[in-house]
C-alpha cells in the first residue's frame, strides 16, 4: 500500500524492518511496476535504490516501462531508462511502449522514446503500425 499511495519514507522503513519489495500481486504486478503506473518517481527510485530488477513484467507481459508509457509518465520512463530498463520490450501481443504511447496520444512520451532508440516503426502482432490506426480498412481502434 506504500507503493501504491506514494508513501517513500514508509516504504524505506518497511524495507529497513525486513519487508520483502519485490513481491508481485495476483497479476504479476510488482513494487516497481506500480510504482511507474502510478508516476511515484520517488518511490522507484528508492526501489531501483533497494536493487530492485526495473524490468520484472506483469503476467500479460507489460512492463514497468510500457506502463509508464501507456499512462504519459514521461520522467518515470526517463528514469527507468537511466536505470537500464528496455524500452522496446513488447507485452505480450506484441504491442510496444512507443505504438501505445502513439495510441494513448502521449507526443513527449513518444519523442522521449525516439530520442532512446526505441524503435517507432514496430508494429504490433496484428502488423498495425503506431501511426497507422487501421481506419483504412474501418476497424476502430482499440
Amino acid at each position: 500500500i506504500a507503493v501504491l499511495q506514494g508513501h517513500a519514507e514508509v516504504l524505506r522503513l518497511l524495507a529497513e524492518f525486513g519487508a520483502d519489495v519485490t513481491t508481485p500481486n495476483n497479476e504479476g504486478a510488482t513494487p516497481v511496476f506500480i510504482a511507474a503506473q502510478k508516476g511515484h518517481l520517488e518511490v522507484l527510485r528508492l526501489l531501483a535504490e533497494l536493487g530492485v530488477d526495473v524490468e520484472t513484467p506483469m503476467n500479460d507481459g507489460v512492463t514497468p516501462a510500457f506502463i509508464a508509457a501507456y499512462n504519459g509518465h514521461l520522467d518515470v520512463l526517463r528514469l527507468l531508462a537511466e536505470l537500464g530498463a528496455n524500452i522496446n520490450t513488447p507485452r505480450n501481443d506484441g504491442t510496444t511502449p512507443a505504438w501505445i504511447a502513439a495510441q494513448n496520444g502521449h507526443a513527449e512520451v513518444l519523442r522521449l522514446l525516439a530520442e532512446l532508440g526505441a524503435n517507432v516503426e514496430t508494429p504490433r502482432a496484428d502488423e498495425r503500425r503506431a501511426g497507422n490506426d487501421g481506419g483504412a480498412r474501418g476497424q476502430p481502434e482499440e
